[in-house]
Formats: structure tokens, sequence, C-alpha cells
């Protein structure tokens, strides 16, 4: 009889636990409030909306290549902004060679060992990075990316975030950071 109940619940019961996660993700991530600068200027320069948790602050910004790198102290989470062309992005090869060499350049790391999800919007990439200091040295940790389409401009908006924390468990700031990464409204290209 309870296995028939959870049986016919299941959907209701996962759904309640989902929104609780949720629900505990941002209350975490937003405690000290959200960064209206940081928002202001990520709206501006991809025409996007974004919440953006009040510790994180800006690692390097450039305008030409049209990319931002924000970040937070210990343990460590990244997230990387930036505009491209779509044509980079049509196949999990294409991408994961577009996003290997955006990240090389922009943030010098490499990366490695990938899993490329197509959904209709946004396409994920998750995968491992690692940071390198010499060659005999690399420490590193997970990350994953969203692709967000604009289909009028032909244009996408990549945003991966990244979590260095030697030693520790990092799903629960992987979840965070999918959390505000998911949340993201593009509306941006050079239409």
């Amino acid at each position: 009889m309870l296995n028939n109940d959870l049986i016919n619940h299941k959907d209701w019961i996962l759904s309640i636990i989902a929104n609780n996660e949720k629900n505990n993700i941002e209350k975490i991530a937003y405690r000290a409030g959200r960064n209206d600068d940081i928002e202001l200027k990520i709206s501006k320069k991809f025409k996007s909306d974004m919440n953006i948790p009040m510790d994180y602050q800006i690692l390097k910004d450039n305008d030409s290549s049209k990319y931002i790198w924000i970040g937070r102290g210990y343990p460590y989470r990244w997230i990387l902004l930036f505009e491209d062309n779509e044509e980079y992005y049509i196949t999990p090869n294409l991408a994961w060679s577009r996003l290997s060499d955006k990240f090389n350049n922009i943030l010098d790391i490499k990366t490695f060992d990938y899993e490329a999800i197509f959904t209709n919007n946004p396409m994920t990439i998750h995968g491992v990075y690692g940071t390198k200091s010499t060659s005999d040295n690399s420490t590193g940790g997970p990350f994953f990316s969203n692709i967000i389409k604009n289909y009028k401009s032909g244009k996408v908006l990549v945003a991966s975030g990244f979590v260095n924390f030697p030693g520790k468990s990092k799903i629960f700031h992987i979840k965070e950071l999918e959390h505000i990464l998911n949340n993201i409204e593009y509306k941006g290209g050079d239409s």
C-alpha cells in the first residue's frame, strides 16, 4: 500500500524536494544580497538579466572581446560570461573545441573530459578543468557551461561556472552556480 502511494505520488514528492533544494540554495547564495553593480554591467554588456550574489567581484572585464569573468573567494567559484557566434556551438565537438580555446585564452586553464547534453535551449556542457601553474603541477575542479541562444541574432551567451575547493566536496557549490546560471534571461546579440 505504501509502495503504491509512493509510486502514485512520486512526481509530486520529487517536485517538493526539488523546490525545497532550490529555495535553500537561493537563500544561501543571496544571504548578503545582490551585487547591483555587476548585474548592471552584465545587463549592458550582454542585454541579459542575471542575479549575482553580493560577494562576487569582477576579476577580468574586456569590452572588445565581449567577456566578463567574476568570482568569489574560498571556496573559489568563478563565472565566465561571453558572447559568441552560434556557428561554434552546433555540435558537441565544435562547442568543446571553442570552449577549450576560450577557457585557455581568457582564464589560462586547460580543459579535460566532457559530457555534452543538447537540449532546445540552453545546451549544457559538463566537464572538469585543470588550472596549470607548471607542466608538472595541476589542480582543478568541476565546471559546466550553458550555451544560451538568441535565435534572432545568431549569437549565443556562454555562461560557465567553475569550482575549485581542493580535497573537499564541491556538489553544493556547483548546484549554487547552476542556480545562478540557469536563471539568466538573454536578450542580447548585436542585432
